[in-house]
């Protein structure tokens, strides 16, 4: 299963890392690593998007089917956050399944952040 992360925020100064992690049986649980490298503090909010593509075209559908923690994190100016992923209800079936991770800003200051 592949996961990639999107960021809708408002500091210009995030950095994720793993970009791309990939959940297995041998590597159930993941993490990914938040740095708010902005003067203020970032709330940041997941959601999780199913993504398929239909005709060549993308398509993303709300879904439940992983599990990530915390739900809600502030980090701090100059700070990190680790956010860890794994599967709601894991499965031995070898079906590939792609999942995008939308981190939003719920700060109460907001910017539109604009990612290349």
């Amino acid at each position: 299963m592949a996961l990639g992360s999107l960021v809708s925020c408002a500091a210009l100064a995030v950095i994720i890392s793993p970009i791309k992690v990939e959940l297995s049986q041998a590597h159930s649980v993941v993490t990914i690593t938040v740095t708010n490298d902005a003067d203020a503090p970032l709330t940041l909010q997941h959601q999780v998007l199913a993504w398929t593509q239909v005709n060549g075209e993308d398509v993303l559908e709300a879904s439940n089917d992983l599990l990530v923690a915390p739900a809600i994190a502030q980090i701090a100016p100059r700070g990190t956050q680790v956010f860890r992923v794994t599967q709601r209800h894991p499965s031995a079936a070898a079906a590939e399944r792609a999942y995008r991770l939308v981190l939003d800003d719920i700060s109460a200051t907001k910017q539109p952040l604009r990612v290349p």
